[in-house]
């Protein structure tokens, strides 16, 4: 016995992983192992060794394996919920290949043999997304080779022999040469000869073409036109397969070499110094949770995103949840990183006359929120357990720091041309071949809607300098010369005017503050918020606008990028357009009033982000929205907290609105429902779900939980539940239809809605509709048809999406009638963007399909011929049934009257040939029906096609006469002998062929055939049973 636990508390009870039975001879008879959790995680290695990076992760829990036999038989199976990740660098972060399912995998070993079967009872969701194709691509071009040196010189050749590409974003014309195998460094000179070429700012040329002397190992100078030092050996070719390399340089551009002892004061290569202090807060006495606070509370007191009315910046120190520590044995209010030193703000000072603060103190709060909360706040159970990885608030913290940063310099005079320029040298890829980029340190980022200038400053300047400008969802590289800002304002023109006529001045636009744009380290992040006052003219009256923005710096070693994104954003994952209004607090808010002020409104269409800039974060932002069709619902708070963060308690109402119902994906984001009232009186209400996922700038979705597309054709009602405990009465609350009512097609408050893109599905109308339901659970009835109403159905289930081919059938009752409706449906997930959403799709159970060329045919119920249907030639129509009692099968006919004797039952999965009655041809004609489950892209559970049975067309049933004698046919229908008396059907001569059907195919397949047209001589045969014959012996013998 051999048996190995796993780690768990001293004293709890252990369970085997492993568990091996042997007996006789070292014969194992049975072997189990069970993990509760293992993963492994494949590294993919590039340069060297030394550079590494996770590739696929395998993650399998309750894995359960079972095998029984000797070590050469085996036998059992082996069960897992297995997981298939894989890490995106581009994103950095894992992504799922494939998601969390239940495999099976059987083991059959026998001798020299080895039979696995791996089967999963659920849905395999793959993701197959370019990066990971990418990634895959490389790798198999990466195994071919042995080392790294064979790895660079085929890039170096490949590169070589594709277009390779020089831009220039530095701000100033470059000049630009090389150095091959062999030479010395190359000093860039402007009569250099074919050594060099002069690239203007903002230019991009071919290397390829315009230096002839590229070899497979080479590297590039840059050098400025005003005979400067250079940066001498630049790669040209990437270090590694990824798509993109950075170097970063100091560069000076200028011809004079200076020395250590040099004048202290024209020393700009001397990093900024970043001063820091502590801020530490307890909280109040009595108060462990958000349990202990009162509806309508922030434990936080956040004062950026407060989820509730009034915040911590509106009230007295006294009434603070937070307060400064006041425990015997706690940190200072004011304290270094070790929360030790007594160190307050006042108390730092400058070395000397040489230094200058660039910053007042200001709080450093990091962009991501795993870290800090908005307010740049970190939290710990006691100052004593605060580390260096800090992170957000959770349940039972008592302690709260934030870090306070102050910046200072050295004063350099506005003549020193001594100036340290950082450089960044880019290397990537892309489709048409290989790019090389020379840009500043400094790159802005605008992920906002509006087209933004920008103006940089440095104390040695004598006023702000104009950067440039970047037009929205595009990137501006700060030129070279401007990139010693120490400052960035944000700026929107006051008018349009003409660059190139006039240089902008910070005069003409609106602008924000300065903001400090310095990294407080090496690799950085942090938030700063910003606005701009921008002020109107709306038909001749002066309107006064507030533009908000997040700003993030990035510093990765030395190389800053500043993203400028909005204070909000908004995707509609609606089918249909969506209104929205945004609002916020106003400054004047008497205590117990709430007076919300509209600040923005927007109008989003289906699948589109809306980005929102005049919204200010403190002032408890609300949004109101509107669908075509439905009023303004009411205003809603935006609540830019985790659904599990147990930091604020909302009020009786927001509690009554929260939605926790969805899947596990999104499940820390806050979900609430947003009702809407119709336009029409009486019409039906709507509910919608409002997600907000969490962050700085954080984004908010709204999406129907289901959509509903009825292709049944009957007009359909649904409804989330009962008001009744007979299950009778749906509820009022969510009962939907998908067609419009006479009296909502003639409203007039209507008619501008109805223009409106996907005002179909908000309406409900044409068979689109959207619908909610708190228990996932839906009923439905038929209204639209002639037929009349129909009861309810029972509660479906409808929490789980299903593969697209499987659809699932139910019957619905006429109310006081004998018809029943046939209707099936399918639950899927939304494609794309709009996966959050199921997609409820209602089909007719039956569809019949006439592909007969030229030739009508008519269907009825068996035992109900009355309600025949025409199904006119290479169509189909969607079939019900008209007597719930009779038994589920169709007769047909060509000619109206002249039924088929037998019938057709729609249940039953096959094809089979069938004789129509016609009086028309001279020979039998014959059809063959197949009844067959409908694939996913038609719009039924079962299809009954009816064809023509042509004997060159591979007939179901072929009649072939090879003897010298005249030969007739018929099917026995009974034991008694042919029920009619037509006699024989099919007359067949010498060397004849014919088509067969059957009479009835119901019956047995028993074919009666004669010489003569009499019962004297008759045989029979089975004709589905393969090999069957039957003989019959002449007058003659």
């Amino acid at each position: 016995l051999l048996q190995t636990t796993s780690g768990k508390k001293a004293g709890s009870s252990q369970s085997a992983i492993v568990h091996s039975q042997k007996k006789g001879s070292r014969i194992a008879t049975r072997i189990r192992l069970e993990l509760q959790s293992c993963s492994f995680i494949l590294i993919r290695s590039f340069k060297s060794k030394a550079s590494l990076r996770p590739f696929i992760e395998i993650n399998a829990n309750q894995l359960k394996v079972c095998l029984e036999g000797c070590i050469d038989a085996l036998s059992g199976e082996v069960v897992a919920l297995a997981q298939v990740k894989f890490y995106n660098p581009r994103s950095n972060s894992w992504e799922d290949i494939i998601q969390s399912n239940s495999f099976i995998m059987a083991v059959d070993q026998i001798p020299n043999e080895l039979v696995l079967s791996i089967s999963s009872p659920d849905v395999i969701h793959i993701n197959l997304t370019g990066v990971l194709i990418q990634e895959f691509a490389h790798l198999e071009r990466t195994s071919r080779y042995h080392n790294n040196s064979e790895l660079a010189v085929d890039t170096a050749m490949k590169a070589l022999q594709s277009r390779y590409s020089f831009v220039n974003e530095t701000g100033i014309e470059v000049s630009l040469g090389f150095k091959t195998n062999g030479n010395s460094q190359l000093e860039i000179e402007q009569d250099s000869g074919d050594n060099h070429i002069n690239v203007p700012s903002g230019s991009i040329v071919t290397l390829d073409s315009s230096i002839t002397q590229l070899q497979d190992s080479c590297s590039l100078s840059l050098g400025a036109n005003d005979r400067g030092r250079a940066l001498h050996n630049l790669p040209l070719f990437q270090t590694s397969l990824s798509k993109q390399s950075h170097f970063f340089y100091k560069w000076h551009p200028h011809n004079t070499d200076f020395g250590f002892a040099s004048h202290r004061k024209d020393r700009g290569d001397i990093e900024p110094v970043v001063e820091f202090v502590m801020q530490n807060e307890r909280i109040r006495p009595g108060i462990t949770d958000v349990s202990y606070l009162e509806r309508a509370q922030d434990l936080l007191e956040s004062k950026f995103w407060p989820p509730v009315l009034m915040s911590s910046h509106d009230k007295l120190r006294s009434d603070s949840l937070w307060l400064r520590p006041y425990l015997k044995d706690d940190a200072c209010e004011w304290s270094d990183m070790t929360n030790v030193i007594n160190t307050k703000k006042d108390e730092f000072v400058l070395p000397d006359k040489y230094w200058m603060w660039v910053n007042d103190w200001e709080v450093e709060v990091n962009s991501d929120l795993g870290i800090n909360d908005t307010d740049g706040w970190e939290y710990a159970a006691d100052f004593e357990t605060f580390s260096t990885r800090p992170r957000s608030y959770q349940r039972g913290d008592l302690c709260r720091r934030r870090r306070w940063t102050r910046t200072r310099m050295v004063k350099y005079s506005q003549s020193a041309t001594d100036r340290v320029l950082p450089i960044v040298w880019e290397v990537g890829t892309e489709e048409n071949g290989s790019m090389v980029k020379a840009r500043s340190h400094l790159q802005v980022h605008n992920a906002t809607n509006i087209d933004l200038s920008f103006f940089g400053f440095c104390h040695s300047w004598n006023e702000d300098e104009y950067i440039g400008n970047a037009a929205h969802g595009s990137s501006l590289c700060v030129p070279l010369q401007l990139a010693t800002a120490t400052h960035i304002r944000l700026a929107t023109p006051k008018k349009t005017h003409d660059i190139e006529s006039s240089p902008p001045t910070i005069d003409m636009f609106f602008v924000t503050e300065q903001l400090m744009i310095l990294p407080t380290g090496f690799n950085s992040n942090r938030i700063i918020h910003a606005s701009i006052l921008c002020e109107h003219n709306v038909g001749g009256f002066l309107s006064i606008k507030k533009l908000h923005f997040l700003i993030t710096l990035k510093s990765v070693e030395g190389v800053v990028d500043i993203h400028v994104e909005p204070a909000l954003k908004i995707i509609n994952l609606l089918p249909c357009q969506l209104q929205c209004q945004l609002g916020e607090i106003g400054c004047s808010v008497r205590i117990g009033t709430r007076k919300i002020s509209q600040t923005e409104v927007l109008s989003l269409d289906s699948g589109k982000e809306g980005k929102c800039l005049s919204v200010d974060c403190c002032l408890s932002p609300h949004i109101s929205v509107r669908l075509p069709g439905y009023k303004w619902s009411y205003w809603k708070r935006i609540v830019n907290r985790e659904s599990n963060s147990h930091t604020w308690r909302p009020t009786e109402d927001e509690e009554l609105a929260l939605f926790d119902k969805d899947s596990a994906e999104h499940a820390t984001e806050s979900k609430s429902i947003v009702h809407f009232d119709h336009k029409c009186s009486g019409g039906n209400s709507l509910n919608i779900i409002m997600s907000i996922e969490m962050g700085h700038s954080p984004t908010l979705r709204l999406y129907a939980q289901f959509w509903l597309l009825d292709k049944s054709g009957l007009g359909l009602n649904f409804s989330g539940g009962f008001s009744d405990l007979l299950q009778t009465t749906p509820e009022m609350e969510t009962l939907r239809k998908s067609h419009l009512l006479p009296i909502e097609a003639n409203d007039r408050s209507l008619k501008l809605d109805m223009d409106r893109e996907g005002h179909e599905w908000s309406l409900g109308m044409s068979g689109m509709t959207l619908f909610f339901s708190n228990d996932e659970k839906i009923t439905l009835s038929v209204e639209g048809d002639t037929g009349g109403k129909s009861q309810w159905t029972s509660l479906i289930d409808v929490s789980n999406a299903m593969p697209e081919t499987v659809k699932t059938a139910i019957s619905i009752d006429q109310y006081h009638g004998t018809r029943r409706y046939e209707i099936a449906y399918n639950i899927t997930l939304c494609p794309s963007i709009f996966a959050r959403t199921r997609l409820i799709t209602f089909f007719p159970r039956y569809q019949i399909v006439n592909l007969l060329q030229g030739e009508s045919l008519y269907i009825a119920q068996d035992g109900a011929l009355g309600s025949e249907m025409c199904i006119p030639p290479q169509s189909s129509v969607l079939f019900h049934w008209e007597n719930s009692s009779l038994d589920p099968k169709i007769r047909i006919c060509s000619e109206f009257g002249s039924w088929s004797r037998g019938c057709i039952e729609l249940d039953k999965i096959g094809v089979t040939a069938m004789r129509i009655p016609s009086s028309i041809s001279a020979k039998p004609m014959v059809v063959q029906a197949e009844v067959r489950l409908a694939t996913k892209k038609e719009d039924s559970a079962i299809v009954v096609t009816i064809s023509a049975s042509i004997q060159n067309m591979n007939p179901l049933y072929l009649l072939k006469n090879v003897s010298q004698h005249t030969i007739f046919c018929r099917q026995e229908l009974n034991e008694e002998g042919y029920i009619c008396d037509d006699g024989f059907i099919w007359t067949l001569n010498s060397g004849e062929s014919v088509v067969f059907g059957f009479d009835d195919p119901e019956v047995p397949h028993v074919l009666q055939w004669t010489w003569s047209n009499t019962s004297r001589f008759v045989s029979t045969v089975e004709v589905d049973a393969m090999g069957s014959k039957s003989t019959i012996v002449l007058w003659d013998g």
